[in-house]
């Protein structure tokens, strides 16, 4: 990591997604939550969001992704 000051134009970015994502859990926060226990539900969060990432993308077994197929869950085929 450089350790260069930061554009005007790149401390806007930075700000603009931290700000979403900032601003869409303090909606879902109750009431008077404090930044700093918002600060900290964005963490829990990313940390479930990274997780979940890592959850899907695991193959198990021999078979590579290339070589999986598709099997139809029970409970979401139709029926005739």
């Amino acid at each position: 990591m450089k350790s260069d000051n930061l554009t005007m134009e790149e401390l806007t970015d930075a700000a603009d997604e931290f700000f979403a994502k900032f601003d869409f859990i303090m909606t879902r926060c109750p009431e008077g939550t404090s930044v700093k226990d918002i600060l900290r539900v964005m963490d829990v969060v990313a940390n479930i969001g990274y997780r979940n990432r890592d959850n899907q993308t695991k193959v198990v077994g021999f078979i590579g992704p290339e070589g999986r197929q598709e099997v139809p869950n029970e409970e979401t085929t139709e029926e005739d």
